[in-house]
């Protein structure tokens, strides 16, 4: 975290609040809400008596509300017709889609072009912020030395496994899924 040319305090409230993640095509039916557009725009909406952000995503909307209210935002879901799903289950869908996962396919290390979200989570005209030379410099000039992609591959693989093309590495697995669907993963 970085405060340039500004004292300030930084405090830690992520145990006050929850995350509840509505995906599928009735996300927006399930949580009570209209429908949000672009990814990331945001909504406060109220619900039987609990004050939700919604926040939409590629898969459907991430529900914000305070922890203490997470149990009954649950229940209204369940309500609703949304059914809790496996974090498994989730991983399967989270890769299906092309979602890379901080500390699996991205690190403090990786470059926004390299896991391809740079269209969809970098502002190209806000103005200077930490990095953003160089993530601008790539846009507009370059591409990137690596991608991530999805394999589809015959045996089973481990996350941290080496990609070996003949003698040479050329990555490593970040996450590896059996897909019901049998969908070739991240794009």
């Amino acid at each position: 975290m970085y405060s340039i040319g500004r004292e300030v305090e930084i405090e830690d409230i992520a145990a006050d609040w929850s995350i509840v993640s509505v995906i599928g095509p009735a996300a927006v039916e399930v949580a009570g809400t209209s429908p949000l557009s672009p990814e990331h725009a945001q909504r406060v909406y109220e619900r039987e008596g609990v004050e939700i952000l919604a926040v939409a995503t590629d898969l459907g909307l991430d529900l914000i509300v305070r922890a203490e209210r997470s149990e009954q935002l649950q229940e209204l879901l369940a309500r609703s017709g949304a059914a809790e799903v496996s974090e498994a289950a989730a991983e399967i869908l989270r890769v299906e889609s092309g979602r890379p996962r901080f500390g699996r396919e991205m690190t403090t290390a990786t470059i926004p072009q390299e896991a391809g979200i740079d269209e969809r989570a970098v502002s190209f005209t806000k103005g200077c912020y930490i990095g953003q030379e160089t993530v601008a410099r790539l846009h507009y000039r370059g591409k990137p030395n690596r991608h991530l992609r999805g394999l589809r591959l015959e045996s089973p693989v481990s996350p941290g496994d080496a990609i070996v093309l003949g003698d040479r590495e050329i990555g490593t697995v970040g996450t590896a899924v059996l897909s019901p669907a049998g969908r070739s993963g991240l794009p």
